[in-house]
């Protein structure tokens, strides 16, 4: 008879182990995504500054994106203009730059960090 595995092997030891992230999670992420940097199909947008709930308070409506040289802007974003949440690797891509309307191909635009 083999012997028991230890609690150690079979115990996940992150959060990544136990569920991957599904789209029932982008809204926790939104509301929770602080810190995490912004792209868009152009290149680094920024950093969120903050989360604004207004209509719900299990999904947002606008992520507050410090950008430019230095910082030295704060852009509303409304959180339709988001097309991934990336919580692995604290990233968030918009469909395209604040204020353009376009997007130019469906494929990811997270750039490394």
């Amino acid at each position: 008879m083999p012997p028991a595995p230890s609690f150690e092997s079979i115990v996940p030891t992150t959060i990544q182990e136990v569920a991957p992230i599904r789209a029932l999670d982008t809204d926790y992420w939104l509301g929770h995504c602080q810190g995490f940097r912004v792209d868009s199909p152009e290149g680094k947008v920024g950093r969120v500054e903050d989360v604004l709930f207004k209509t719900s308070l299990e999904r947002p409506d606008t992520l507050l994106i410090r950008s430019g040289l230095l910082g030295a802007h704060l852009v509303a974003v409304p959180v339709d203009e988001v097309d991934e949440v990336a919580p692995r690797t604290e990233q968030v891509a918009l469909r395209h730059r604040p204020g353009e309307r376009r997007r130019r191909n469906g494929r990811s635009h997270l750039r490394p960090s």
